[in-house]
């Protein structure tokens, strides 16, 4: 059994009443799921209806885990968790444009952020309704209700672990800076060039 990830997902749910779920792995270069082609190695579920089943039972996690002792840890983001995310993916420019963005309006305050081994990061912030999963600028999305990302100490594509920058026993989660809030909002309505008040 791999005790750091059972441990660290049992934890989540009891002393942050985050909501939690198994997702396939990755060994050996490749997804646990055995595809040869798989489209997202290590971020897939594990369970039939994967972020639906998402809990805070410690009995539950404890099965998940005895069965899929190598399972990543997902965190369902949204009202269940009262955790928003935005995933910062350098594949994508996602570095430049938060620095673009901040320049533009102002820097984001210190939250909770995990690392995710492949150069990106998660950046936490209080659920606020309102908001929907999209992407709010080039290489960087929201994952709020109905979305997940992966916890530490998951095991990422590149064979690195996902780490904790800003721990969540250490750190406190910060609410949405106005200017974030009000790009998420626009695009959560459809606007395609949301103009955010500087805060």
């Amino acid at each position: 059994m791999t005790p750091d990830r059972a441990q660290a997902a049992a934890w989540y749910a009891q002393h942050l009443h985050w909501q939690v779920f198994p997702c396939h792995s990755v060994k050996g270069g490749r997804c646990t799921c055995g595809s040869s082609d798989c489209s997202s190695p290590g971020k897939h579920p594990r369970t039939v209806h994967g972020v639906k089943d998402a809990s805070t039972d410690a009995a539950v996690i404890q099965s998940w885990w005895s069965q899929w002792p190598d399972a990543n840890v997902a965190l369902a983001t949204g009202a269940p968790s009262g955790i928003d995310a935005v995933d910062v993916d350098p594949r994508n420019c996602g570095d430049e444009t938060l620095l673009d963005l901040e320049g533009k309006y102002s820097e984001l305050p210190c939250t909770v952020t995990s690392l995710t081994g492949g150069g990106g990061c998660h950046l936490f912030f209080r659920h606020t309704e309102g908001v929907s999963n999209c992407t709010l600028a080039a290489g960087v999305d929201l994952k709020t209700t109905g979305g997940y990302v992966i916890l530490p100490p998951s095991i990422h594509m590149s064979g690195r672990r996902y780490t904790w920058e800003g721990r969540p026993n250490e750190t406190a989660v910060a609410p949405w800076p106005a200017w974030l809030l009000e790009l998420a909002r626009g695009r959560a309505n459809g606007q395609p060039h949301p103009a955010p008040p500087v805060e």
